[in-house]
């Protein structure tokens, strides 16, 4: 009787601790990607070295700095 109990025990415990396992499309789920573009409303020429920073902040909370979630640069090699 013990030994029916071990066993169903244990393939139990295997099971929980087999859907606990988080997998890598569930990681690759998580990413998500924003797009979108950048306007600028001069009416003057960007110079041909032009640096573009974009960041992704936290701004649900009041009266607290934003927290910066994502920052990237890119240069718009004379693109207007």
């Amino acid at each position: 009787m013990k030994k029916a109990l071990l066993l169903v025990m244990s393939v139990v415990l295997g099971s929980v601790l087999f859907g606990c396992q988080s997998s890598e499309s569930e990681k690759e789920a998580a990413m998500q990607n924003i797009t979108g573009t950048i306007a600028y409303r001069e009416r003057v020429a960007l110079p041909d070295n032009a640096v573009v920073t974009v960041s992704l902040q936290d701004v649900s909370l009041m009266d607290v700095a934003a927290d910066v979630i994502s920052t990237t640069q890119f240069e718009t090699n004379g693109a207007q």
